[in-house]
Order: C-alpha cells, then sequence, then structure tokens
C-alpha cells in the first residue's frame, strides 16, 4: 500500500514539473514553491463560452388553434423537406379537430336560421318602404285636394291667401273684387234669385190691383180675386225667402264653408306631417331589426369562419423546405421536448422549426464580468465538440443589451446573449450541435505575460513574489491585459525574471471591467461550466 502511494504522488509530480517545465515555468525545490519564468510574446486576448448551433434564420411554426388541442399525428424529427413537398402541400402535423367538427355541425345550423331571419326582416324593410310611400302619397293627395276645394269655393286668390294666415275668414266678403268659385256662384244665385222674386212680386201685384178693378165693376168673381191675391202672397213669400237665404249665406253659409275648407286643409296639412313622421318610425324600425339581423347573420358567418379557420390551422403543412426540428421547452435545468403524438399544445406554442442551414449561429452566454470587452463584428472562432479537428471562422453577430438570469440555482449570476455568425461553410454543421466560441478580443504583439495566479492584490494594487539570490523578494507591479490564463505586466517585471505562482483561487486582481483589471469578486463565484474551457488551438502566448 505504501509502495503504491509513493508511486503515485511520484507520478503527480512529474506531471507538475512536466507541465510547467512545457508551460515555460520551472522549478525551485529549494525554497519550496513552483515559479514562472517571465517572457515577452504575442499574447491574445479572448472570452471563450460554450453554446449551441442554430440556424441564422429558422421559420418557427406555432399552433394556431385557439385554447388546447393534441397532436394526431407528426412527421419524425429531422425529417428533410423538399420543394416537391412544398408544392404538394405535405402534412407536416395533424391537430385533433373532432371538437371543432361538433362545433362546425351546430354552426352551419346557426347561420341558416340567421339567413332566414335576414331574409325575412329584408323583405319587411322592402314593404314598409313601399307602405311609406302609398302612404305619403295619400296624404300628400289630401293636402292638394283639400286647397282645391277651397279655392273651387272662395277663389284661388283668397284660398291661397287663408291658408297662408294672411286674410280671415270674416274678411272674405271685403273682397268682393276677389271672391270667386261656388260661393260667388252662390251669391249671384240668391241675388238673381231675389230679384226674380221681386218681379214676380210686381206682376203678381199688378194683376191682383186689375182683377180688384175688374171685381168692382162685376166683371170677375170673387174667387177669382182671391186667387189673385193668394199669388200675390205667394210671391211676396218667396221673395222674402229669398231675401232671408241671402241674408243667411252671407252671415253664416259662406263663413261656415270657408271655414270648414281651410280646416280640412290644416288638417290635411297635420296628417301629412304625421304620416312622414310614422313613415320614419316605421322605417327606421324596420331597417333596425334588419340591421340586427344583418350582424347577428355576419357575426354567424364570422364565427362559422373562425370554426373553419382552426380545422384548417389543425393541419400544418410544408411551407418551405428544410429539415423538421422539434421545438425545446426552455426548464430550469436543461431544455426538453414536448413534442410527440398525442402531447397536448397550447395556443400560441411553438410546435416545430425549419431552419434555413444555409447560415449557422452559434449562441453563447457571456458573463457580466467580460461583457464590456465583447462588441459585434470582432472575429470568433467555432469549435464543435463533434468535429473535434474542425475549427470555423466567425464574427460577433449580435450582443444582447439586457443579460439573463441563469434561474433559481444561481439568481445572482448574469450573462449576455451573445451571438456568433459562422462565415465558413456550414454545410456539415447541423442545428442543435453543442461547442464553444472563443471571441478574439485583442492581440498584443510584444505583451511582457505571466499566469494569472502569480499576481496577488493588497490595498488595490498588485504585487508579484519575485525569487532572488536571497530568497523570495514581493515587487508591486502594473498590471495590463489579460485572458483566462495570462495577464500583461506593464511595468515591475523584465523578462527572464523568475516569479512565484498560487493557487488561482487565491488571486485576487481588481475591477474585471476589461480595461486590465482582475476578475471581480463575482466573478470569482462563476460556476465551472461558466469558465473557458481551453481551445484545441492554442493562441501564441496561450
Amino acid at each position: 500500500m505504501k509502495r503504491t502511494i509513493i508511486i503515485l504522488i511520484a507520478c503527480v509530480a512529474v506531471i507538475i514539473i512536466g507541465w510547467f517545465a512545457l508551460k515555460g515555468g520551472s522549478s525551485d525545490t529549494s525554497v519550496g514553491a513552483t515559479y514562472f519564468t517571465v517572457r515577452k510574446a504575442p499574447m491574445t486576448i479572448d472570452v471563450m463560452e460554450a453554446g449551441s448551433v442554430d440556424a441564422s434564420n429558422s421559420l418557427s411554426i406555432r399552433s394556431q388553434v385557439t385554447g388546447q388541442t393534441k397532436i394526431i399525428s407528426i412527421v419524425p424529427e429531422g425529417t428533410i423537406i423538399t420543394k416537391e413537398d412544398v408544392d404538394n402541400e405535405k402534412i407536416l402535423v395533424q391537430l385533433d379537430t373532432a371538437d371543432f367538427e361538433n362545433e362546425l355541425a351546430n354552426q352551419e345550423l346557426q347561420v341558416t336560421t340567421a339567413e332566414a331571419t335576414l331574409a325575412s326582416t329584408r323583405e319587411s324593410l322592402e314593404i314598409q318602404r313601399k307602405t311609406n310611400e302609398s302612404n305619403l302619397n295619400e296624404a300628400t293627395l289630401a293636402v292638394k285636394f283639400a286647397l282645391m276645394d277651397l279655392q273651387k269655393y272662395v277663389g284661388e286668390k283668397l284660398a291661397n291667401e287663408l291658408v297662408q294666415g294672411t286674410l280671415q275668414v270674416t274678411e272674405i266678403l271685403n273682397r268682393t273684387e276677389d271672391i270667386g268659385g261656388e260661393m260667388l256662384q252662390t251669391k249671384r244665385d240668391l241675388e238673381s234669385q231675389i230679384s226674380l222674386s221681386q218681379e214676380e212680386v210686381t206682376r203678381a201685384k199688378n194683376t191682383y190691383e186689375g182683377t180688384e178693378q175688374l171685381w168692382k165693376r162685376g166683371y170677375v168673381t170673387e174667387d177669382e180675386l182671391r186667387a189673385d191675391e193668394l199669388a200675390k202672397k205667394r210671391r211676396e213669400v218667396e221673395l222674402e225667402q229669398a231675401r232671408l237665404k241671402l241674408e243667411l249665406f252671407i252671415k253664416y253659409e259662406h263663413l261656415k264653408q270657408s271655414e270648414k275648407l281651410r280646416s280640412d286643409y290644416n288638417e290635411a296639412e297635420i296628417n301629412l306631417e304625421r304620416v312622414k313622421v310614422k313613415n320614419r318610425a316605421e322605417l327606421s324600425k324596420a331597417e333596425v331589426e334588419f340591421q340586427s339581423a344583418t350582424i347577428k347573420h355576419q357575426k354567424q358567418l364570422d364565427q362559422l369562419k373562425r370554426i373553419k379557420d382552426q380545422i384548417a390551422n389543425s393541419t400544418i403543412r410544408a411551407p418551405q423546405p428544410g429539415m423538421v426540428i422539434y421545438a425545446r421547452q426552455e426548464r430550469h435545468w436543461g431544455s426538453r421536448t414536448d413534442i410527440e403524438e398525442g402531447a397536448d399544445i397550447r395556443e400560441r406554442q411553438e410546435i416545430i422549426k425549419i431552419p434555413d442551414t444555409s447560415m449557422m449561429d452559434m449562441t453563447v452566454k457571456v458573463h457580466e464580468s467580460v461583457i464590456g470587452r465583447v462588441a459585434p463584428g470582432q472575429p470568433a472562432e467555432v469549435f464543435i465538440d463533434a468535429m473535434p479537428e474542425a475549427k470555423f471562422k466567425g464574427h460577433v453577430e449580435k450582443v444582447a443589451l439586457l443579460p439573463d438570469s441563469q434561474g433559481w440555482l444561481n439568481p445572482n449570476l448574469k450573462v449576455y446573449e451573445t451571438v456568433i455568425r459562422v462565415d465558413d461553410d456550414v454545410s456539415e454543421l447541423k442545428p442543435g450541435m453543442s461547442g464553444r466560441a472563443r471571441i478574439l478580443i485583442k492581440q498584443i504583439p510584444d505583451a511582457i505575460q505571466i499566469p494569472i495566479q502569480a499576481v496577488v492584490t493588497e490595498n488595490d494594487k498588485q504585487y508579484v513574489d519575485v525569487a532572488s539570490g536571497s530568497g523570495i523578494t514581493r515587487r508591486e507591479v502594473a498590471v495590463g491585459d489579460y485572458n483566462d490564463k495570462f495577464i500583461e505586466i506593464l511595468s515591475g517585471l523584465n523578462p527572464g525574471d523568475r516569479v512565484a505562482l498560487r493557487d488561482v483561487v487565491e488571486t485576487r486582481l481588481p475591477g474585471g471591467n476589461g480595461n486590465g483589471s482582475g476578475p471581480s469578486k463575482e466573478e470569482e463565484g462563476r460556476p465551472q461550466e461558466q469558465g473557458r474551457p481551453a481551445p484545441r488551438q492554442q493562441a501564441p502566448g496561450s
């Protein structure tokens, strides 16, 4: 057992000594420390982060079905969609449509009922319009006829003045020169009847007086005298009646008839307005019923269209050539796919992606301590885990403006999503491949450099332990830029000096803002998976 332990310790010691020998360091067991010989060489400042490859342009297909449904069938992941598949409208995903089929049958019945109601209200509206037209014509004619009756009785001029209100009925007789129509005719007839009666009375009176002279002489009988006397009295009565008729006409009859005819005209006009108001009300009611039926019918049509669209959306066809990739759902512990036959799918949930693999990106998450050093346009190198010997050139395409939290496991850790565009031929890459991207921030042609673990910070100043003839001497230095292994020394050391190395955990560098300072306290707490693994091709000086 002791022999085995001794052998293991010896092997570890050999490995450590050999590593430092290869890295330019040296071992001095006489002072019990490991040393590194300061050198001047090109130094690459870079950021190495892990990520995965995806297409730059990817068509995302989401469920357009309302609510939740199930996947009935789906093409296998990795299926290659050709242009012929697109032309033939190949089905990629079929969602459950059973509920929508039932809704469709009920909705078609609702649409039929709404169409019948709409047709009925349309006919009622047309009937109401014709009825209104007939009622309006009748009321308009009634006004016209009432005016004509008034004009016929008193004359056109007086009738117009009466209906306009500029003449009163009692003033008609004062306008004898304007009186016309039946009123003038009646007045003249009565006056003519009086004139004739007066003549008849005169003639009857003369006849009676002549008969009386003949009776006195004995030429006629007393009966003949009484007959002529009776005839005279009859003519006198007729004259009195004719005069009374004229008087009654002047005092009452023409006033009554004129007032009645004017009232009939006014009533006809009022009725015309009443008909117009009623017509508007009835037409408005019919129009409202028709509009309501139209809206209800349109709503039923919209609902029918929505159901048909849901059925149509349940069948997802090939929209473009490419490879079918199932959508993954992000989880705190990673990503997984919920896409399979029988799986429940929510509205707007991503189902599959069809990436355009002619252009590929690698998305990495850069720690906040170094994000200030990363900018779009910087060159980058992409390494794929499945292709150990390959290296792809690229550049930084986009850097997120806001950080993403790494979840409940480490809520204080903030990273920025950074997109690396691959510039080389990407025909061998597939979406989802994992790997690493190295972002080349800066190249220092001649940098005096030492390992990061050789520097210690005390009171905001940086020191190194330099080997001397008498032992180890602490020396203050000015530091510059750094990468994940080496740091630039601006002053305080010369090539050839030997510095003592410390454990990287004990190393303290100020700042962490990308201006030559070291990692911040937050950076010290970064989990190991956020570290920068060594690239497959070491840059000079790394």
